[in-house]
């Protein structure tokens, strides 16, 4: 994938993957409980943002990879 400098990446998850987020999030109490809040508030951000002219393009976490990722760089 070619990374361009004026594209903000933006992770985002699926209704399958929101679940296992949830149970592994150090902040889980920020969190929405349901995938359908946070697609409903993170599109609006999306939306927003958008609109101001930036642009955006949605990355699809695993879930199982972050936690990994997460690991690996722990103190």
């Amino acid at each position: 994938m070619n990374a361009r400098p004026d594209v903000l990446t933006v992770p985002w998850f699926t209704a399958e993957t929101w679940p296992e987020l949830l149970k592994v999030a150090t902040d889980r109490a920020n969190l929405p409980d349901t995938f359908a809040e946070f697609e409903q508030i993170a599109g609006r951000k999306f939306a927003r943002f958008t609109a101001q002219g930036m642009h955006l393009q949605k990355v699809l976490v695993d879930v199982d990879t972050l936690v990994a990722w997460c690991r690996e760089r722990a103190h």
